[in-house]
């Protein structure tokens, strides 16, 4: 059991991360006047 809980709280601190990292993309393209265009949470362009 404490393999199993390990193992889940280390793919959870990487999807945070991964958050975190999206999160400093996405003020980056806002800084340089870049818009994503989103379908059903997918990039399907930029405007």
């Amino acid at each position: 059991k404490a393999n199993v809980v390990a193992d889940a709280l280390s793919r959870k601190s990487g999807m945070i991360a991964g958050i975190k990292v999206e999160e400093e993309i996405i003020r980056d393209l806002e800084r340089l006047d870049i818009e994503l265009m989103f379908v059903d949470n997918m990039v399907i362009g930029l405007v």
